[in-house]
């Protein structure tokens, strides 16, 4: 059977399975309510996620009992359960940068080693949110590492995007049988026993075949026809294309000594870490690593910016629980799970793992102080884009309104500042015209101005519709510059060149996934956002603006070697390398469907849906 029919059969199977799983409970039809994963009967749940919130203390400090710390908390299941309410408290004017101190993650195999070690230094809570997580062994082992957190007394939460993660096994075997796990008992600030118990909960982001939530979408639909104003019940404002593509990993979030973040492009599969046989080019990413974006007023008040993002989306009412009701998480399951769990951390970090004397190094360098630079960090994020309507819509940067902590605000903000340099790596590159004339203004007020752009080729791209965005979007600029001035302030680049093992040479290229801008060569923006309609104005996105204060910081350095890393993989358009890679026969048939892909794309306005 072919890969792509097996990949429908299984999307249908999980709407079946979801269907039997909304009706294979005896609970109430009724979203209001959303329960903690676990396998405690249903009824009981919500009042152990609220006894836990109440709880909880961090550290025994007197600001660390959740209800204190973070009182509005207990309210956001209600308050957020809705994506338009959630975001109305967005800030109109953007948060203040924070000083703090940071460092770049740009290694694969240290970048899943910095997610077990931030997995092992969580003390109280653990926030993890991916838009690709699979089953694969990147993705065993650091459920190995969360599972003995929980033993340890960590409360994990857990958000996945069904679409993003449809490679993982159907049954979510491995996660239920974290779901299923019981940790030690949560103690007060005294030390005195609670009755509560640290443990997991996993939730789907949006699932396209939550059927049930439909189903109660439709009868409040029908309901609210007749009923008085102030009875009509609240309507969940689906996307059936909206999706988390955050990429969060967060402990301790309410302390302010102990909070720190990874955030980034790499989602979790073994071919984002250069791990095993199949993987030995990996994909070309970033990650970086925040210190102190827990801020305490001094009057118990405690505020984490990437917190409060990720409970816009956590408690959204469309999301799905994964319960313990089609397939069943008995003790035997459970120890099968565990033990794939164990067996991909011993043979990636074990006594003979493959990257076990890079870990010994990390933890005698002392990991979490080495190399970490004082820095001006400002989250920035796009979650006001779930609540778009009109998907097919033509999208331009002007309508970004209501989030002073836009992405796309942000880079505008900074290009605006910028005096000599711009330079942009991103997967996918898609601007208007109303942008390109933005740049060609900057540009034209300084001849010595230049902007660089990386992104994908045919080479490296397998997503052939994506490819012919990107082409026709690169002509376009080509097409505005050519004749100008601007010829020479403008360079453009495609990832890969003609010595690859496709074109008859010897070196392998993979796919370009890191959201990289860089202005004069020192303020940067990382995130999850690429250039393209789905990035700006449909998926949530996180990232940061990030600088590093030091005049020599070696971070700086090394971000700027690696841009000059990927631009020396990479084919300058118009060069005569890039003539010679068009006619090259082995690419003949993939450029042909490309020109054929750009006229049906936007003859058709399909490019807010690539």
């Amino acid at each position: 059977m072919k890969k792509e029919n097996f990949k429908y059969i299984k999307i249908l199977a999980l709407a079946f399975m979801s269907f039997v799983s909304s009706c294979a409970t005896n609970e109430k039809i009724e979203l209001n309510s959303r329960n903690i994963a676990s396998t405690e009967s249903t009824d009981s749940c919500k009042k152990i996620i609220s006894s836990l919130i109440n709880k909880e203390r961090v550290n025994g400090k007197k600001y660390a009992e959740l209800g204190e710390l973070y009182p509005k908390r207990k309210k956001l299941e209600e308050a957020y359960s809705s994506i338009s309410d959630s975001v109305k408290d967005i800030k109109l004017h953007p948060d203040l940068p924070v000083k703090t101190s940071a460092k770049l993650v740009m290694d694969p195999h240290e970048g899943i080693l910095a997610k077990v070690l931030l997995i092992r230094k969580a003390k109280k809570t653990i926030d993890m949110t991916y838009f690709l997580f699979d089953d694969s062994t990147s993705a065993k082992l650091l459920m190995h590492e969360i599972r003995l957190a929980v033993k340890r007394g960590v409360k994990v939460r857990i958000m996945l995007d069904p679409v993003g993660s449809i490679s993982r096994d159907m049954l979510d075997r491995d996660l239920k049988s974290l779901i299923a796990l019981r940790g030690r008992e949560i103690t007060d600030a005294a030390g005195n026993p609670t009755g509560e118990f640290a443990g997991v909960e996993v939730v789907e982001f949006n699932p396209a075949m939550n059927i049930k939530a439909h189903i109660v979408n439709w009868y409040r639909k029908i309901y609210n026809l007749i009923a008085k104003e102030q009875n009509k019940k609240q309507i969940i404002d689906f996307g059936w294309n909206h999706r988390s593509h955050d990429k969060i990993l967060l402990i301790d979030a309410y302390s302010p000594e102990d909070s720190m973040v990874m955030l980034g492009g790499r989602n979790i599969s073994d071919n984002y870490f250069h791990l095993f046989e199949g993987n030995e080019v990996p994909v070309t990413d970033t990650k970086f690593i925040v210190k102190g974006l827990t801020t305490d007023d001094g009057n118990g008040n405690v505020r984490n910016l990437i917190e409060e993002q990720y409970n816009r989306i956590f408690f959204y009412m469309a999301n799905a629980n994964l319960k313990n009701h089609f397939y069943k998480i008995n003790r035997d399951v459970a120890r099968d799970e565990f033990k794939k769990m164990r067996e991909a951390a011993r043979i990636t970090y074990g006594e003979k793992g493959i990257i076990k004397n890079q870990l010994d190094e990390m933890l005698n360098d002392d990991y979490f102080e080495k190399d970490f630079e004082n820095s001006l960090v400002e989250v920035v994020n796009e979650v006001q884009n779930l609540t778009r309507k009109k998907i097919l819509s033509t999208p331009s940067r002007h309508k970004v309104i209501n989030n002073g902590n836009s992405i796309l605000k942000k880079i505008f903000q900074e290009l605006h500042k910028a005096k000599t340099s711009i330079d942009i790596v991103t997967p996918y590159f898609w601007i208007s015209d109303e942008e390109i004339e933005t740049f060609i203004k900057w540009l034209s007020e300084n001849p010595n101005r230049k902007v660089r752009i990386v992104t994908n080729s045919i080479i490296t791209n397998d997503l052939l519709p994506a490819q012919a965005l990107i082409e026709t979007s690169y002509k376009k600029l080509f097409e505005r510059i050519k004749g100008t001035q601007f010829e020479k302030q403008i360079e453009m680049y495609n990832f890969g060149k003609s010595d690859h093992v496709d074109f008859g040479g010897d070196v392998k290229y993979d796919f370009l996934h890191a959201k990289i801008f860089m202005f004069d060569g020192r303020q940067m923006i990382l995130s999850t956002s690429n250039i393209d309609p789905i990035s700006r104005h449909i998926n949530s996105e996180v990232g940061a603006g990030l600088r590093f204060l030091d005049e020599d910081s070696k971070n700086t350095e090394k971000m700027k070697a690696f841009i000059e890393g990927v631009i020396n993989r990479s084919i300058k358009k118009g060069s005569i390398e890039d003539e010679e890679f068009k006619n090259h026969p082995n690419g003949k048939t993939k450029w042909n469907l490309l020109r054929f892909l750009e006229v049906i794309i936007y003859k058709l306005n399909l490019h807010p849906l690539l």
